[in-house]
């Protein structure tokens, strides 16, 4: 956002925007407990919730750790959960935008979502979860943009990519998903697949 205003690059100007991205969320997605709230929570998109639930219950003995990864900073990433009534609390740990490692020397270097798949895996193994970047299939992203596919292939993992943003389940198949769907709706097939 910076590089494209041609505002300069500071610890100040990210503090600023930081702080007046979370002002402008906090007025357009009001949580149940704010008097901004004019109407019931987000909707999560279809099956979302019940996937949750199913990974922490169900496939609690297959699963070693939900963790959330996003390019978001840690408390609009939070903000945005909560509005559309998911429990942070759900996930291990999260992995957020401003983990990502940035460039001192570079100042111009934008980092990339695949930079916090590292970030993510020095996480899980404090949590007891060894991820090694030398064995494939260890991680499952999913997401609903390219981005998220190279987030997972950068690293030797798996994309389950859903078309419940800008693209279509055929651009994200050609990206490289290794499963691309409409929605999360299909539990019990999203189940099998990510346990396979």
């Amino acid at each position: 956002m910076l590089a494209m205003n041609k505002v300069p690059d500071s610890p100040e100007n990210h503090r600023l925007i930081r702080e007046g991205y979370f002002r402008y969320l906090k007025g357009h997605l009001p949580l149940d407990d704010s008097p901004l709230r004019t109407s019931s929570p987000l909707p999560p998109l279809p099956g979302v919730h019940e996937l949750l639930q199913e990974l922490k219950t169900v496939a609690k003995d297959h699963v070693a750790t939900l963790a959330l990864l996003t390019g978001n900073y840690q408390e609009t990433g939070t903000h945005k959960l909560q509005a559309c009534g998911i429990d942070p609390a759900l996930f291990a740990f999260g992995v957020w935008g401003d983990d990502a490692p940035h460039s001192h020397t570079d100042p111009g270097a934008r980092a990339k979502r695949e930079d916090l798949v590292p970030v993510g895996m020095a996480k899980a193994s404090t949590y007891g979860v060894q991820l090694r970047p030398d064995r494939p299939h260890q991680y499952i992203i999913i997401g609903d943009t390219p981005h998220d596919v190279r987030c997972a292939k950068a690293h030797g993992g798996r994309c389950l990519a859903v078309a419940t943003g800008h693209y279509s389940v055929d651009s994200l198949a050609a990206a490289g998903a290794d499963l691309a769907l409409e929605d999360l709706s299909d539990t019990r097939q999203i189940l099998r697949w990510l346990l396979a």
